[in-house]
């Protein structure tokens, strides 16, 4: 009985929370190539996010971006018009693409997104897209 709880306490205390948590997704939809997506990684090691365009028909353009490493308590910012240049996308697209982002590294990353009339958080999901599921946005 107690070989059984031990080997239990071991389990869950030698897996951290991340090995149970689920990467986010954001969906952004971009107003104005002046826009700022701003990635924050609120605790742990060092994490980065994922880039990609997308069509309304949901076909990918151009290629992936990638964030460099957000330090612990760090944040990378980036315009909407650097995002479409960084993936070789014309922002002549922009009213007719949004942006996928992902959590590639780590966990914990809160998004946000600044325009010139607001500060928001887009709405994210699993990297299932089957809801928020176990996404750490708290």
């Amino acid at each position: 009985m107690w070989r059984v709880l031990i080997a239990l306490v071991v389990l869950v205390v030698a897996t951290s929370s991340p090995a149970w948590a689920t990467h986010c997704r954001w969906v952004v939809d971009p107003a104005s190539t002046l826009d700022v997506i701003s990635a924050m990684n609120r605790e742990g090691g060092a994490d980065n996010v994922e880039f990609q365009i997308f069509d309304n028909s949901g076909t990918m353009l151009g290629g992936t971006f990638q964030s460099p490493l957000i330090a612990a308590g760090g944040r990378f910012e980036i315009t909407v018009g650097n995002v479409y240049a960084s993936a070789g996308v014309s922002t002549a697209l922009l009213r007719k693409t949004y942006i996928l982002v992902r959590e590639v590294g780590g966990f914990e990353t809160i998004l946000q997104v600044k325009t010139g009339r607001e500060t928001f958080q887009p709405l994210h999901f699993d990297s299932g897209f089957s809801g928020t599921g176990s996404c750490d946005q708290h």
